[in-house]
C-alpha cells in the first residue's frame, strides 16, 4: 500500500503543493468546515501531515543520494528546507505550545476511529509521531550532505527548558533543541538526580573481575543487567590477566579508564564484527553481524550503555 501511494500516485506532491501554499499565504483551511467532528480550534495542518509524513518518509527510504541531492526528487531542496520548518513548527506546537495528552496517547493511537474517544487527541498523536520521525530522516540526510543550516532545525526559543515538556522534547524530537543547550539540561538533571541520591546515602559500588582478552564478553555478562541506579554510581574493575592471576593495582578511576578504552576499542574493531569500515575509515554497524554474534542486537545495546556511562 505505501508503494502504491508513494510512486504509483501523486499523494506526496499533490499534499505538498497544498501545504506549501498554505504555509507561503499563512492560512491553514479550517478542518471543522469538512469534519464537522472537530472543534474550531484544530490546526489545519494536522490531518495533511497525518497523511503526508509516513508515505514521504517510505519514499525517503528509497531514494538515492544522487535523486535526492542532485535530481532534488521526490522534492527540490529549496522545498525540503521549507518542509523542515513546517514540521519544526508543528512539533515545537505538538510538544510544548499545546502539547498531547499522555495518559490515553496509547489507547488513543490504536482506536482511530474519529467517532470514538478523543479523535483530536488521537491524530495529534499520531501526528507528533510521524512528524519527529520524518524530521529526524531529514536531519540524517542534512548530515551526510549538508543543504540546510542546523539552525532550521531549532525551535525557537531562548530559555533553558526543564519539566515534563522538556523531557518529551528531548526522548521524541531532541534536534528541536541546539546541542548546547542539550547539554545545559543534561547536566541540571544529572545534578537533581545527584542531590537526590545524596539524601538517601552513597551509590551502590559494584565491583566486577574482567579478563583482559574477553573484555566484552566478561563486561557484558557482568554488568548488562545493572540498574539505572547502579550505572548512576561507581563501578569498580580489576583485570584478570592471561595468566587468571588479578592485576595489582587499586581502582581510584584510572583502571576504570583503561577498561573503558579498552573496551571500546575491541568492541569498534572490525575484527570483531560488529562494526564495518567505509574506504575513509568511518565505521557503521556491520549488516552481518548476526551472523557473527547470536547476541548483536544486545551487545550493540550494552556498548551504547557504556558509551552512556
Amino acid at each position: 500500500m505505501m508503494t502504491v501511494l508513494a510512486f504509483r500516485t501523486e499523494l506526496v506532491q499533490v499534499l505538498w503543493n497544498f501545504m506549501k501554499q498554505c504555509n507561503e499565504n499563512k492560512k491553514w483551511p479550517s478542518l471543522p468546515e469538512q469534519l464537522s467532528y472537530l472543534p474550531g480550534d484544530v490546526p489545519g495542518w494536522l490531518l495533511p501531515l497525518a497523511v503526508f509524513c509516513p508515505v514521504y518518509k517510505y519514499m525517503l527510504m528509497l531514494v538515492g543520494n544522487e535523486e535526492f541531492y542532485e535530481q532534488e526528487k521526490p522534492l527540490s531542496l529549496k522545498d525540503v528546507r521549507c518542509l523542515i520548518v513546517i514540521l519544526r513548527q508543528a512539533l515545537w506546537h505538538l510538544l510544548w505550545v499545546n502539547p498531547v495528552s499522555h495518559s490515553n496517547s496509547v489507547k488513543l493511537v490504536k482506536n482511530t476511529s474519529p467517532y470514538n474517544g478523543n479523535p483530536v487527541e488521537s491524530i495529534k498523536q499520531r501526528v507528533s509521531l510521524v512528524a519527529s520521525e520524518l524530521l529526524s530522516q531529514l536531519q540524517d540526510w542534512n548530515n551526510r550532505q549538508q543543504f540546510a543550516p542546523p539552525s532550521d532545525f531549532h525551535a525557537d526559543f531562548q530559555a533553558i527548558i526543564d519539566g515534563t515538556k522538556a523531557n518529551d522534547i528531548m526522548k521524541q524530537a531532541p534536534f528541536l533543541v541546539p546541542f548546547t543547550t542539550r547539554v545545559k539540561i543534561f547536566n541540571s538533571q544529572l545534578l537533581a538526580i545527584r542531590q537526590r541520591q545524596g539524601s538517601h546515602g552513597v551509590f551502590t559500588r559494584n565491583r566486577f573481575r574482567i579478563r583482559r582478552d574477553h573484555i566484552l564478553e566478561d563486561a557484558y555478562n557482568q554488568m548488562s543487567a545493572l540498574s539505572e541506579e547502579d550505572l548512576r554510581g561507581l563501578i569498580r574493575v580489576s583485570f584478570i590477566n592471561e595468566f587468571g592471576v588479578e592485576e595489582a593495582g587499586i581502582d581510584g578511576g584510572g583502571i576504570f579508564k583503561d577498561f573503558m578504552e579498552n573496551i571500546t576499542r575491541a568492541a569498534f574493531d572490525v575484527q570483531y564484527g560488529l562494526f564495518k569500515e567505509t574506504s575513509d575509515h568511518l565505521l557503521y554497524p556491520n549488516p552481518g553481524s548476526g551472523m557473527i554474534h547470536e547476541q548483536h542486537l544486545q551487545f550493540f545495546h550494552f556498548l551504547g550503555t557504556l558509551l552512556a556511562k
